[in-house]
C-alpha cells in the first residue's frame, strides 16, 4: 500500500502503538517498577490537586475495577495514597507520595528521550507543525 492511500488515523494510532511498545521496552530495560498505564495513572493525577477513583476512571475513560486495580498496586508500591475528605468520609483522595512523584519525573524523561530517539531526522518545523495539528484535532473534539 501506497503511503499516502494510509489513513491519517491508522498512521496516528500505530504511531502511538510503536510509542507504547518502546517506552515499555525502555521501562522494563531501566527497571521502572511500573507500567505505562501506571505512569499515565500517576501522571493524570499529577495534573489534579485533588481526585477520586471514580473522576480518575472517568477521566482516564477506563473501567472502574481496572483503574481500582491499578491504584491498589500503586498503593503497594507506596507511589499514592487515599486520603480522606474533609467533607464525606466516604470519599478518598488520591495523591502522589514524594517517592511516586519522583518516578513519575523519571518516568516523564524516559518517555521524553524514547519519543525524541523516534523522532530522529525528523525537521523541527514538521515537528511543531504536526504538534499544532494534534492540538487543533483534540480542539474539534471538544466542540
Amino acid at each position: 500500500m501506497i503511503v499516502s492511500q494510509l489513513s491519517i488515523g491508522y498512521l496516528l494510532a500505530n504511531a502511538v502503538k510503536a510509542l507504547v511498545r518502546r517506552t515499555s521496552d525502555r521501562f522494563e530495560r531501566e527497571e521502572v517498577p511500573i507500567t505505562i498505564h501506571h505512569h499515565y495513572l500517576m501522571n493524570v493525577l499529577s495534573s489534579r490537586e485533588e481526585m477520586i477513583q471514580s473522576e480518575l476512571a472517568s477521566l482516564m475513560e477506563r473501567d472502574k475495577s481496572a483503574v481500582l486495580r491499578h491504584i491498589d498496586q500503586l498503593e503497594q508500591m507506596q507511589l499514592i495514597t487515599r486520603e480522606p475528605n474533609t467533607i464525606d468520609r466516604r470519599k478518598k483522595h488520591l495523591v502522589l507520595t514524594p517517592k511516586g512523584q519522583q518516578l513519575l519525573e523519571h518516568t516523564r524523561r524516559l518517555i521524553h528521550e524514547t519519543l525524541d530517539e523516534m523522532l530522529t531526522g525528523v525537521p523541527k518545523e514538521d515537528v511543531e507543525k504536526f504538534r499544532e495539528v494534534l492540538i487543533h484535532l483534540q480542539g474539534n473534539d471538544l466542540c
